[in-house]
C-alpha cells in the first residue's frame, strides 16, 4: 500500500474501532487487529501509548474502569 494512502486507512480503522468499542466490541477488536497487521506489514512501530491502549494479541481497546483488569507481573523467578 502506498504511503500516501496508508495514513488515512490507519486513521479510519482506529476511528471506526473506537466508535464501535462499546456497541460491537468484537468488531472493534477485529478492526484494531487488522490495523496492527497493516502496521506490521509496513514496518511501522506502535508508540508506547498505543501499545498500552490496545491489546497486541486480540486488538481489544482497553478502557480502565470499564471491565478491564490491569495485571502487572514480574519476571523474577519465585522462590
Amino acid at each position: 500500500m502506498a504511503t500516501d494512502t496508508l495514513s488515512p486507512t490507519l486513521h479510519f480503522l482506529t476511528d471506526a474501532a473506537h466508535l464501535l468499542a462499546q456497541t460491537a466490541p468484537e468488531t472493534s477488536a477485529h478492526l484494531m487487529s487488522q490495523r496492527g497487521a497493516l502496521m506490521f506489514h509496513n514496518d511501522l512501530t506502535l508508540s508506547d501509548v498505543q501499545r498500552q491502549h490496545v491489546c497486541g494479541s486480540c486488538g481489544h481497546i482497553m478502557v480502565p474502569g470499564n471491565a478491564d483488569l490491569l495485571k502487572l507481573e514480574s519476571n523474577k523467578a519465585q522462590r
